[in-house]
């Protein structure tokens, strides 16, 4: 099974360790983002959110819709060869569903963690 790069293990633990260790420093030597180090929890977060996803939506796997379809309901490799309309359409809502969940969880996480920054960065521009 081939995943994405924002999948990948090895990536998600370097880039999580790299944001963690950047907004340190961050915190250490500037003064106006204190937070910035526990707001990067987000991130680690995130990378955690990934790992799971990997393994239990369907969305990201390089496999057929038919594949996806019989695994969403349960039947695997005992399903139908060939899907209908009726059944592509409620495979691609499952498919939409999943991507549309996993982009709330990761901007919602984010603005949890950073959205004050946002503000405080918008209004020191205006």
């Amino acid at each position: 099974m081939s995943s994405p790069k924002y999948f990948d293990r090895t990536f998600l633990l370097r880039s999580a360790g790299f944001f963690l260790l950047l907004s340190m420093a961050l915190s250490f030597f500037h003064p106006a983002s204190l937070n910035l180090f526990s707001s990067a929890g987000a991130v680690v977060t995130v990378a955690g959110l990934f790992l799971n996803i990997k393994h239990t939506l369907l969305f990201h796997r390089d496999e057929t819709l038919e594949w996806k379809y019989n695994t969403h309901k349960g039947a695997f490799r005992f399903g139908t060869n060939q899907l209908n309309d009726k059944q592509k359409d409620e495979i691609n809502e499952v498919l939409r569903d999943e991507k549309f969940g996993v982009t709330l969880m990761v901007v919602g996480t984010l603005i949890w963690a950073y959205g004050t920054y946002l503000i405080m960065a918008i209004k020191s521009i205006f």
